[in-house]
């Protein structure tokens, strides 16, 4: 093609017609101007295919991280309501004015107990790095965010906020006024009619029940949330 495109332009040159000549140079000049414009536009077709495809590798390790989110969490609620159920039978015993049984000190050791949920977000933070503006898909964007972004930050900090109780209110109070205290399993107070009697006791209860009952909602929409989300990136995986 080169080898054509030389003879043409010399034999342009030797005729001395300087129109044709000049016809002819912008003709090629055009030619090379579409050649590199295809060739731009090729190499932009290959980078959004291979970003694509980067895009395609980190959904899948955001759905591993939300099948362990969602092992995690379902861990936490059901310990949650474990507790909450031990703590409406201390309650009920306390309003009643019952004596304490086996299974009311059995309930007491689950009071306020520290719940931990570990969530994984490797996979979102490296989509960020893609930039989610790369993700030309308004839905899964939309349930990204509202997972990672509003649920999930809700209920770890529904924990946090049960962290904070469970160390500078209910471990004072135990080192105070129980004799034994075993992790989630048993607690024993010193002075079991000064527990019965004690109002602060109850309502600190009460409070904890109406926390407690928060961090579980909490969880029970991330946990919506997360299943929500992981069906729209296999609906997307799937095209």
């Amino acid at each position: 093609m080169i080898t054509l495109f030389r003879r043409i332009r010399h034999k342009l040159i030797d005729s001395g017609s300087a129109t044709k000549y000049l016809l002819y140079a912008a003709g090629e000049i055009l030619l090379v101007v579409i050649g590199i414009l295809i060739a731009l536009q090729v190499n932009n077709w290959n980078e959004e295919k291979r970003l694509n495809q980067q895009i395609d590798s980190t959904l899948l390790v955001i759905t591993e991280d939300l099948i362990r989110d969602e092992e995690a969490i379902n861990e936490t609620m059901l310990f949650l309501e474990g507790d909450l159920a031990a703590q409406e039978n201390i309650i009920r015993t306390l309003e009643q004015g019952d004596t304490f049984a086996e299974q009311t000190y059995r309930d007491l050791g689950r009071v306020m107990l520290l719940r931990r949920t570990e969530l994984t977000d490797n996979g979102y933070n490296l989509l960020k790095e893609l930039g989610m503006n790369n993700l030309n898909d308004t839905e899964l964007r939309d349930a990204l965010y509202d997972y990672y972004e509003r649920k999930a930050k809700i209920a770890l900090r529904e924990i946090q906020d049960d962290k904070v109780e469970f160390e500078n209110t209910w471990i004072e109070y135990v080192r105070e006024h129980f004799r034994i205290w075993n992790f989630g399993e048993q607690a024993i107070p010193n002075d079991g009619s000064f527990i019965r009697n004690h109002s602060y006791f109850l309502t600190m209860i009460r409070m904890n029940l109406n926390n407690r009952e928060s961090t579980l909602n909490a969880h029970e929409e991330a946990l919506s949330a997360n299943r929500e989300l992981i069906q729209t990136i296999e609906s997307r995986l799937d095209r």
